[in-house]
């Protein structure tokens, strides 16, 4: 039984760790996640597929365009 509660004392600490992240943080995250895809679609519709695929390309530099969003409101 004391296994356990050690066990949810720590999760708890983890919740209250990830509960305590501010606006920037979080904003800073989706950013570098955004282009992180970004780059990966790229790659997909222009180096991987036989031919060059605009979709993906166009998708890719739309989470360009979104992470530069968020980084502007971010300040």
């Amino acid at each position: 039984m004391k296994y356990i509660n050690q066990l949810y004392l720590k999760g708890l600490h983890q919740y209250q760790q990830i509960k305590t992240m501010d606006k920037n943080n979080v904003l800073s995250i989706a950013t570098i996640l955004l282009v992180l895809l970004g780059i990966a679609m790229i790659y997909i519709g222009g180096f991987y597929a036989p031919k060059v695929m605009l979709p993906p390309i166009i998708t890719g530099v739309g989470f360009f365009i979104i992470a530069w969003v968020l980084t502007t409101l971010k300040k």
